[in-house]
């Protein structure tokens, strides 16, 4: 993949997501490629949560009081919510009628999570200009995140109706989030869930 195919793809992501999955999938890349973007993206993602907590009068005093996560008890909790999410994207593939396999999955979810480094880094780079507007991109992120995924699971699914993927995948991520909650709660965890 060339920088200009990896840009036109970005591009493409954002405007359709179901043409973009269809793509990266014809890429056929071997498994442990795209568990490596998994991991890329995973480790990327961490760096950016530190440079923004650091940004921030919040996350500073979380840091010099030692209330937020370690850096690397913070990758494992990311670690397990990534798989997490890798094993409800495929559920719910699969529930909707999808027959690709788990690695497909995997892929999909390595390139959205590395989509959205670039729109973390310009959330951060908004923090920095325009601090009231981080937020609002915060928001924004979150729909264009559930936008471009509803459109990968349901070309993992096999093209079923967008609504009926939204919906689906929303079950099964509130799901993850539960799961995660009673797993961190009881550690002492709660300041990761919000990270």
């Amino acid at each position: 993949m060339t920088g200009e195919d990896f840009k036109a793809l970005v591009a493409r992501s954002f405007r359709e997501p179901r043409a973009a999955a269809r793509a990266l999938l014809s890429l056929d890349w071997p498994i442990a490629a795209r568990w490596q973007l998994l991991a890329l993206a995973l480790v990327l993602g961490m760096g950016l949560v530190q440079i923004s907590l650091f940004l921030t009068p919040e996350g500073r005093q979380a840091m010099a009081e030692d209330r937020a996560p370690g850096l690397v008890l913070l990758g494992v909790i990311q670690a397990v919510a990534l798989v997490g999410t890798v094993v409800v994207v495929h559920m719910v593939a699969r529930f909707l009628g999808g027959a690709r396999p788990f690695e497909d999955a995997v892929m999909v979810v390595g390139w959205l999570q590395a989509v959205m480094l670039l729109v973390q880094a310009a959330q951060i780079a908004l923090l920095l200009v325009l601090p009231g507007v981080s937020a609002l991109v915060g928001m924004l992120s979150f729909a264009l995140l559930m936008w471009m995924m509803t459109g990968f699971v349901a070309e993992l699914a096999g093209s079923p109706t967008l609504a009926r993927v939204f919906f689906a995948l929303l079950l099964g991520l509130v799901a993850l989030v539960v799961v995660l909650a009673f797993l961190l709660v009881p550690l002492g965890l709660t300041g990761a869930l919000i990270l």
